[in-house]
């Protein structure tokens, strides 16, 4: 079963739709998936926020960094196909 809506808030469709006209180019395959992965560190990191639970603050800033390092990688790949 596919999600309805991803971890950066779209939702499948949307994405998909989105993808349709950059599937040509890889640079702008990896800048939609940063965009989708920079969405994602917003959305959680707006949770861990308001997170009150300590040890929820603490989980949740993990899914954080757990974003960022996607983010970091993605870059570096966009690095090496620039």
């Amino acid at each position: 079963m596919v999600p309805r809506v991803l971890a950066g808030g779209l939702s499948t469709e949307e994405i998909l739709n989105r993808m349709q006209p950059v599937q040509d180019s890889i640079q702008k395959i990896l800048d939609l998936a940063m965009s989708i992965e920079a969405r994602a560190l917003d959305l959680y990191q707006r949770a861990a926020d308001r997170q009150p639970d300590k040890d929820g603050q603490v989980i949740q800033q993990q899914t954080v960094d757990e974003e960022r390092s996607h983010l970091v990688q993605l870059c570096r790949l966009l690095e090496q196909v620039s």
